[in-house]
């Protein structure tokens, strides 16, 4: 029996969710090619070990490879506040997430306004923010429903409400290789 796309989306969606999500990235791809084509009510999921690869474009074409991404923690899905890029003279730069406008998932691109609106990361807001890469990626975590500690191996990323969240981290082995 053949399931509607969003449905089968929905399905992944929800084994990546219940941590049972094992498939070779050819299916996080596919996904990926589905958002891109068809507006959705459902969001698509990115691992941060994929999304860290996208480029930052303006509306000038100006780019910038991504860094990393600070979080606001305080909420339960914690809210993508900042985007982090080095410039030419490979100085850190943040950029607000209210400068994106959209997500090229098919091309792998975040776009934005104006790179030029980055400012320099000084050393006191880097000391204060929360960073993924950085302070999130291989923490040791609480697996609180299997009551043990683990690494996160890897992030799940979600696009809800114009907003990027951070939906769960893959503590699975497999994400090691990512």
């Amino acid at each position: 029996k053949s399931e509607e796309p969003a449905s089968r989306a929905a399905s992944m969606m929800h084994s990546v969710s219940a941590g049972r999500y094992d498939q070779p990235d050819y299916r996080l791809n596919a996904l990926l090619d589905f958002h891109a084509r068809a507006d959705t009510t459902v969001s698509p999921l990115v691992m941060l070990s994929k999304f860290r690869h996208f480029v930052i474009v303006d509306d000038r074409g100006a780019r910038a490879k991504l860094f990393d991404l600070a979080i606001a923690p305080e909420a339960d899905y914690p809210p993508i506040t900042n985007l982090l890029f080095n410039n030419e003279k490979r100085e850190q730069m943040v950029l607000p997430w209210k400068e994106v406008q959209k997500i090229e998932w098919r091309h792998r691109q975040i776009k934005v306004s104006n790179l030029g609106a980055a400012e320099a990361a000084t050393d006191d807001w880097l000391k204060k923010e929360l960073l993924l890469r950085r302070d999130v990626m291989d923490a040791l975590v609480l697996d609180l429903h299997n009551r043990r500690a683990t690494r996160a191996n890897d992030l799940w990323l979600a696009k809800d409400d114009g907003q990027l969240l951070l939906k769960a981290a893959d503590t699975s082995a497999g994400a090691v290789f990512r």
